[in-house]
């Protein structure tokens, strides 16, 4: 697995290389064209000289402005005219962040595309963006003659995508999804995350497994990593009590990041086979009666026949 160390260098590189190619093209472009190197050295003094004009008479900035700003057009019409005279294009980039513009911060802090490769490469996140499970693939008919379960399943997958739908102004920002296995929990899942992904791309979603390894590390001291999964806007926790169980660690730092991102408005949306009475005894009745808290969290019990069985 890589680390964010890696993420950001790897960055950093391409944005290099690609100011590098940017630098190169403009040296051949002045060479060939010098009247376009004389234009584009005009307007920058122009506009340092704006600076200058406007600390010496603060009384004239709005005349001053107005005067270097018709100057300048000047200047972007000669160069417009004279590229078009001459065939020249503008240098197109590689595309690039238009959060950060290739440097991975955003006023100090990591930016949603470093955050997006972190997940999946550093945390190991589940890429639920290619994974079966979307709104537009809910077909009724896997239910066959189960007409209680259609029907809860419905209403579960309406309420889901109204829920998507008013983000981010949902009432509760915590979410549990219960039941057996089989029941197309993971599919609603996946549904859910892919229609929030048109409104919020910082999202991580992750096997409990992972989850609790990175919590395993922290306690060790090791990497930033375990502060991505406090810091996302959206966290989905998949599978939730398949991890292996330390009481001193599970059940604490579970509990310590329910709270952390509930006092931080952030959303947390769990996965279950385990049943209520599982739930308590394995994480204890403190964490159970966050993770169901009538105040905070939305609680969806999914019900019915194993739906895989009924494929084979």
């Amino acid at each position: 697995m890589a680390n964010l160390a890696d993420l950001l260098a790897r960055n950093d590189s391409l944005k290099n290389r690609q100011e590098a190619r940017e630098q190169a093209w403009r040296q051949q472009l002045y060479a060939m064209h010098p009247v376009i190197e004389q234009l584009e050295a005009r307007k920058r003094t122009l506009l340092v000289d704006q600076l200058q004009e406007i600390l010496r008479q603060p009384s004239q900035k709005d005349a001053i402005k107005a005067r270097v700003s018709e100057q300048v057009q000047e200047i972007e019409v000669q160069l417009m005219d004279y590229k078009q005279q001459h065939g020249i294009r503008e240098y197109v980039r590689d595309e690039i962040c238009p959060l950060c513009g290739g440097s991975g911060y955003v006023q100090g802090v990591l930016c949603t595309c470093i955050r997006e490769q972190a997940y999946v490469e550093v945390l190991g996140s589940q890429d639920f963006l290619v994974m079966p499970g979307s709104f537009a693939e809910y077909n009724d008919a896997i239910f066959g003659n189960n007409d209680v379960q259609r029907q809860r399943t419905r209403g579960i997958r309406l309420f889901l995508q109204d829920y998507a739908k008013k983000y981010p102004h949902s009432d509760k920002k915590q979410m549990l999804m219960t039941g057996q296995a089989g029941l197309g929990k993971s599919f609603l899942l996946h549904a859910l995350l892919k229609e929030l992904y048109q409104k919020e791309q910082d999202i991580c979603c992750i096997s409990a497994g992972r989850l609790f390894d990175y919590f395993h590390q922290h306690r060790l001291g090791e990497g930033y990593a375990i502060d991505l999964i406090y810091e996302a806007k959206i966290l989905a926790i998949d599978d939730l009590g398949s991890e292996p169980m330390t009481a001193n660690v599970t059940r604490e730092y579970f509990f310590e990041l329910l709270c952390r991102r509930a006092e931080n408005g952030l959303y947390t949306i769990m996965v279950t086979n385990h049943s209520d009475l599982a739930l308590k005894e394995r994480y204890t009745e403190r964490t159970y009666s966050r993770m169901v808290s009538v105040k905070d969290s939305h609680v969806l019990r999914f019900e019915g026949d194993d739906l895989r069985l009924s494929l084979t």
